[in-house]
């Protein structure tokens, strides 16, 4: 029986030296780290311009400082990861993708041309019962040739989807830009991995400061059947730990367009930059809230806020 996991995961992470995130396990001396927070208004989209004093920021009940709250620019490595095993299959014609995979290639397909046109980008495609990687492309044109190359493949196989993803990840820090974001279409299946659990993947959202992003591409047709139930809870796990959101393919019988809403807020992140203390010698999870002051919901009233659950510190 294959193991559970999640359906779609976008991965944006910084390594320590751009100065915006870190491993979230460090316990030497107090410590300056950069939390992501995005921001948006159901009416006017996300919020551009947001300053220290809009923000309320606590570490359990324990209110923390706000050094700085800044948005980045400029180009991201971006590493993708498609699963085109056995499962992604249309039952009426096992030659081709499900019309839910289809539609989820077709919007990352929009996704990379609405992204920074500098952004580099490493593909990785699960199929035949394994995984491998074409050559890196940079900027849109190049990315969706790329992604040409392998959209029409049979899909075929098992699937080792978590050794696939540790495999990407490891091969995404080798790319140039120090932002950097992963994007993974699955089925969330896995039957045949030997190296990495849901578990390590979930430890590993709790402890490095990433925002893992799920786009439920499953069967519709078996969506309410218990293993797609508890993929669902596993995907927004994932996401609510990295102050990320949990996205299906179809809401309500409708395909849903998240390719330039995505891109838009991944351009749109805030970093709250904060002073902490280690709780002691031994690194713990603690709880982070982050809270709108009242004077930006008073200019906001639809305002919406998503970060990290907590840290590990």
């Amino acid at each position: 029986m294959k193991f559970l996991f999640f359906i779609a995961v976008i991965q944006l992470c910084f390594s320590v030296g751009d100065g915006i995130s870190q491993d979230l396990s460090s316990t030497a001396e107090p410590t300056e780290l950069s939390i992501p927070v995005f921001v948006s208004s159901a009416k006017k989209g996300p919020i551009k311009n947001l300053s220290p004093a809009d923000m309320d920021i606590f570490l359990g009940r324990s209110p923390v400082n706000v050094l700085s709250l800044a948005r980045p620019d400029g180009p991201l490595s971006i590493g993708i990861l498609i699963d085109l095993s056995g499962s992604s299959s249309d039952s009426s014609n096992k030659d081709q993708v499900r019309p839910e995979v289809k539609h989820a290639i077709s919007e990352l397909a929009i996704f990379i041309e609405q992204s920074h046109p500098e952004n580099e980008y490493f593909f990785t495609v699960i199929n035949g019962g394994g995984y491998r990687s074409l050559t890196n492309a940079k900027g849109h044109d190049s990315a969706k040739s790329r992604l040409d190359d392998f959209a029409n493949l049979a899909p075929k196989g098992n699937t080792p989807f978590f050794d696939a993803l540790s495999a990407t990840i490891k091969n995404l820090f080798l790319l140039p830009n120090d932002r950097k974001a992963l994007i993974v279409i699955s089925d969330g299946q896995d039957n045949i991995s030997d190296q990495i659990s849901f578990g390590d993947i979930r430890e590993l959202a709790r402890r490095e400061n990433i925002l893992i992003y799920t786009i439920n591409a499953n069967d519709q047709r078996a969506i309410a059947a218990p293993l797609s139930i508890r993929a669902s809870v596993a995907l927004r796990e994932l996401s609510e730990i990295a102050g990320a959101a949990s996205i299906r393919v179809v809401e309500k019988g409708w395909f849903i367009e998240w390719g330039k809403p995505l891109a838009d807020e991944l351009e749109n992140h805030f970093y709250a930059r904060i002073h902490i203390t280690p709780s002691s010698d031994k690194p713990k999870w603690r709880d982070l809230s982050m809270r709108p002051t009242k004077r930006l919901k008073k200019m906001f009233p639809d305002l919406k806020l998503r970060t990290r659950k907590g840290i590990f510190h």
